[in-house]
């Protein structure tokens, strides 16, 4: 059955994505993202990084968090001084 009005859908909820902000896009759909504690994530639906760690509650080749980095200023200054 369909819903027949707005009142009918149940509502998603806050969005897993919100309050991200993307700063890097790969070629294959990947995006690098930090929250506002500066924490960074990995969308990540097409990835082979192995020092990355998913999110409870989303399923696997969707939202990751980047342990290597601690903030999004670690993720610069790591891939300033290094070649990844």
């Amino acid at each position: 059955k369909y819903a027949e009005s707005e009142a009918e859908v149940a509502p998603l909820g806050k969005s897993p994505l919100e309050g991200l902000t993307t700063f890097a896009y790969e070629a294959n759909g990947n995006r690098f993202m930090y929250n506002e504690q500066g924490e960074v994530f990995l969308y990540g639906m097409d990835h082979a990084y192995a020092d990355i760690k998913q999110v409870s509650g989303h399923p696997k080749y969707t939202l990751y968090q980047v342990p290597l980095f601690h903030t999004f200023d670690d993720f610069v200054f790591f891939f300033m001084n290094n070649n990844y």
